[in-house]
C-alpha cells in the first residue's frame, strides 16, 4: 500500500522530533562537561565523540526529510479529501470570507507549489467559488 500525504507529513514531523532529540543529547553532554572535574577524563572523550556524531546524525535526518518532501511534493492532490476539507472549513470556519482568510494564513506556512501549499490553494479555490455563488 502506498504511503499517503498524511503519513508522509507525520514522518516529517517525526524527523523534526529526531533533530530535537539530538539537541537534547548535546545539552546532556554540555551538562556533563560542566562537571568535568567530578568525572574521569574518559567522560569528556565520550562527550566529544557524541558531539562529533551529532552533526552527522542531523545531516542524515535532513537528508531523509529532503527525500520525503520530494515524494510528498510530487504527489497529486486527493480531490475528494480537498472537497471534504473545504466543506469542513465552511461548516466550522465562521463564513466563507473568514474561512478564506484562515486558509491563506495556513498556506503561507508552506513553500509555493509544495503539496500542502497546493492543498490549501485547492481549498481556497473551492471557497472562492462558493463566495461567487453567494
Amino acid at each position: 500500500m502506498a504511503t499517503d500525504a498524511k503519513e508522509l507529513t507525520k514522518l516529517l514531523s517525526e524527523a523534526n522530533k529526531a533533530k530535537k532529540a539530538v539537541y537534547f543529547v548535546l545539552d546532556y553532554v554540555d551538562l556533563v562537561n560542566s562537571h568535568r572535574d567530578d568525572f574521569p577524563a574518559e567522560t569528556q572523550i565520550a562527550g566529544s565523540r557524541i558531539k562529533d556524531h551529532a552533526s552527522e546524525i542531523e545531516k542524515y535526518v535532513e537528508e531523509i526529510k529532503s527525500h520525503i518532501n520530494a515524494i510528498l511534493d510530487n504527489m497529486p492532490l486527493d480531490i475528494e479529501e480537498v472537497k471534504n476539507a473545504a466543506d469542513k472549513m465552511l461548516l466550522y470556519g465562521g463564513g466563507v470570507s473568514q474561512s478564506m482568510n484562515w486558509v491563506l494564513a495556513e498556506q503561507k506556512r508552506y513553500s509555493e507549489n509544495s503539496y500542502w501549499w497546493r492543498h490549501w490553494q485547492a481549498i481556497y479555490d473551492i471557497l472562492k467559488e462558493q463566495e461567487g455563488r453567494q
